[in-house]
């Protein structure tokens, strides 16, 4: 797995992290509004978040079906960009369907809109589990500038013990952290950063004692092991 793509997975999982994933998966609780100043307006509304959702999948769906990344990048963007890419090159030469790990479900538990005026903007969507039981999404959407759209920048899959807290309702919106944050044990920043040397790294990192295992780390480390012994044969 290459840094880039390591560090945006991270992002994206620590992203997670700092909006305040905690306790096991299940029902997103009930959300406790917090305060809102009158002037911090909600970015979109929940109809507009549904319909840029609506054009997103709509754009994923007929490059599953074609197997080609053509129009992809009109919706889709950074890490998820490079990641979308690998999967339907690879369907297309094994002539197989896009990876079951790719599907994002229509429904969704839960929309977090921000009330930030700065660029660029979020929005963070978690859909329901898929129709063969997997892990609930967490989608992140961005957009760069006001005359751009909203594109699908990351996708998170909430794995077990994971799940979000309660938030505002998304028709009054919340107020997001900042990246260089520090009331925390660390900032939202060096957590990527930490995060993802651990991952390259897994237990020779020396941040590795700053993060509990996970069930995405098991994982990355077990595909890893696999790669690893499948090169040491094909040279045997």
């Amino acid at each position: 797995m290459n840094k880039r793509i390591t560090t945006a997975l991270a992002a994206t999982m620590v992203c997670a992290l700092t909006l305040g994933l905690a306790g096991c998966e299940g029902q997103v609780p009930q959300t406790v509004a917090p305060s809102v100043k009158d002037n911090e307006i909600i970015d979109v509304t929940v109809a507009q978040e549904k319909q840029i959702r609506g054009k997103i999948l709509d754009v994923l769906n007929q490059a599953n079906e074609a197997k080609s990344t053509d129009g992809l990048a009109a919706r889709v963007s950074g890490s998820q960009l490079e990641i979308r890419t690998a999967q339907l090159n690879i369907a297309q030469y094994t002539q197989q369907d896009v990876t079951p790990l790719a599907t994002i479900p229509s429904d969704v538990t839960q929309v977090v809109i921000p009330t930030d005026n700065a660029w660029p903007r979020y929005i963070f969507t978690v859909t329901t589990t898929t129709e063969d039981q997997q892990a609930k999404r967490l989608l992140v959407m961005r957009q760069e500038s006001a005359r751009q759209n909203y594109k699908l920048w990351a996708v998170a899959r909430l794995l077990e013990d994971v799940s979000l807290p309660g938030f505002a309702p998304a028709k009054q919106g919340n107020v997001m952290g900042d990246a260089n944050d520090s009331n925390l044990v660390m900032t939202p920043k060096q957590a990527v950063q930490r995060y993802a040397d651990v991952l390259q790294n897994n237990t020779n990192s020396k941040y590795a004692g700053s993060f509990e295992d996970d069930q995405f780390r098991q994982s990355l480390v077990k595909q890893q092991e696999e790669s690893q012994k499948g090169v040491t044969q094909n040279k045997g």
